[in-house]
């Protein structure tokens, strides 16, 4: 993953940036979060673990807001 690339993006863009659709860990998806990478995630969930990793994830967005 281009984490970097993420961090340059989410900088410049003039529009709120969203991923995940693409990430299969909570590790990947906190990496997202605690950079603030990006605005809105988008976990799918046949790639994440399901229902309780992508709730896993939920969690772990509120507790920054």
């Amino acid at each position: 993953q281009d984490w970097k690339g993420y961090a340059r993006l989410a900088a410049t863009a003039p529009i709120r940036l969203a991923a995940g659709e693409a990430h299969y860990q909570v590790f990947d998806f906190r990496r997202l979060i605690d950079g603030r990478r990006v605005a809105v995630l988008q976990p799918d969930l046949t790639h994440c673990g399901g229902f309780a990793t992508a709730r896993t994830i939920a969690r772990c967005r509120s507790a920054t807001i």
